[in-house]
């Protein structure tokens, strides 16, 4: 009977080695594993692990844990510590840092767990881990282009119905709060209320995972005009559903105040050009009257020299015959003088004809002095005339040059005209 239960003892165990024996096939050829000694040396390897760390077994075997770690680390009291709690029995589980045989950095996610003897004596080691190195890879390049995007953008991050749970140091800083204080509350905290009027559906639509983009005016914690461009990013979940909304933003407040007073100045710079415009017309007006006007005096002031010349060349006719009855006037005088001697001769016969002599010779006198007042009012008329045609010359003289003048200055007013015209026409583009 003892025979049949030892036989039954033996055979459960040796299923049971059996099953065991199973069970380390399927590890090892799904599983990197290696055995160390209490101390770190190698006792075994399987092909999963070399193959994973690059080496051949006769290169592991009985050397030291340390040849996979960085030489900082080996010598560090963390690493000393680390084999010591493993020598006691305590499990270690988290993803290590090693090096393969060609240098290359590796990333292990593994649990070093102690096997201990029915006397509770860890008498070896085993280690299962797996390469996690393109996961850790991609993990700190996001945490690298996370850290880029903290450094350059404003990030916030809110739940899917605009309640906020977090804020880096640079959407603080643009919005003048601190984490404390936004933390919990709703996106509205930064908006006005003309923001949610236009958008009642802003959070129901970003709740959906309608992505958010563009340029949008928030409020600051002391009531300034904050100006973002922004994102609004949904994200989901393994089941596709939105667990919270990222927004990243650039303060542009800068530029958008600096573009709103570049469209002021335009619109400035417009209203004056257009008063400039219409100031240089109806100066140009004022002068083409000016032109015409100083054309006219001119055009006058050549016919009243003409008429003078006439006047002159009348006078110089006048003075000719009044030359003329002059010397009829002495000539009927020398007869008159001649008749009343002739007349003393006659006697008594001759006194009627002395009389008529008389008369004769009385107008003769008057018409001599008559002739002799009108040669001085001729000369005096000759002089006057001279005179205004000498001021007629200098008033055509001084006509010609404010003409030339007037329009010159027209010109300089049609320069300005088209120059104006430019401008409202540029400003009107701006604005």
């Amino acid at each position: 009977m003892l025979c049949a239960k030892t036989k039954h003892q033996l055979a459960k165990t040796t299923e049971e080695l059996s099953q065991y024996k199973q069970l380390m096939n399927a590890i090892d050829s799904n599983v990197a594993r290696i055995d160390f000694t209490p101390q770190g040396y190698v006792l075994n390897a399987n092909n999963q692990f070399l193959e994973t760390m690059g080496y051949g077994f006769n290169e592991v075997i009985s050397k030291h844990h340390k040849m996979f770690c960085e030489p900082s680390y080996s010598s560090s009291h963390a690493y000393r510590t680390f084999w010591q709690q493993l020598a006691e029995g305590k499990s270690q589980h988290e993803r290590f840092k090693r090096i393969r045989s060609n240098g290359d950095i590796i990333w292990l996610e593994a649990t070093y767990f102690p096997v201990k003897n029915e006397k509770g004596e860890v008498v070896f080691i085993t280690k299962i881990a797996s390469d996690v190195t393109d996961e850790v890879t991609a993990l700190e390049q996001q945490a690298a282009i996370n850290t880029a995007i903290n450094k350059s953008m404003a990030t916030i991050e809110f739940l899917p119905d605009g309640v906020i749970t977090w804020a880096n140091d640079n959407f603080l800083n643009t919005v003048g709060y601190s984490l404390s204080d936004i933390t919990g509350k709703h996106h509205k905290l930064f908006c006005e209320q003309s923001f949610y009027d236009e958008n009642p559906s802003f959070w129901r639509e970003l709740g959906k995972g309608e992505f958010k983009t563009g340029r949008f005016k928030r409020v600051s914690k002391h009531g300034q005009p904050v100006w973002l461009e922004a994102s609004y990013n949904p994200i989901f979940d393994s089941n596709g559903r939105v667990v919270k909304v990222i927004k990243f933003a650039s303060d542009i407040t800068e530029r958008v105040l600096k573009a709103q007073q570049t469209t002021e100045a335009a619109e400035i710079a417009y209203s004056t050009s257009q008063q400039t415009a219409m100031i240089v017309k109806d100066g140009k007006a004022s002068i083409d009257v000016s032109v015409e006007t100083s054309n006219e005096i001119l055009t006058k002031s050549q016919q009243t020299d003409a008429i003078i010349e006439q006047l002159q060349e009348q006078a110089i006719s006048i003075e000719d015959i009044v030359k003329t009855i002059n010397a009829l006037a002495e000539q009927t005088n020398l007869l008159a003088l001649n008749a009343a001697i002739e007349a003393a001769r006659a006697g008594e016969h001759g006194r009627g004809f002395a009389v008529v002599a008389d008369e004769v010779r009385n107008l003769a006198t008057r018409t001599t002095q008559a002739t002799s007042e009108i040669s001085g009012v001729m000369q005096r008329s000759s002089e006057v005339s001279e005179a205004i045609s000498l001021s007629i010359d200098d008033i055509q003289e001084m006509a010609k040059r404010g003409k030339e003048q007037i329009e010159k200055v027209k010109a300089i007013m049609d320069e300005i005209d088209e120059g104006a015209t430019n401008v409202v026409n540029a400003v009107s583009h701006l604005s």
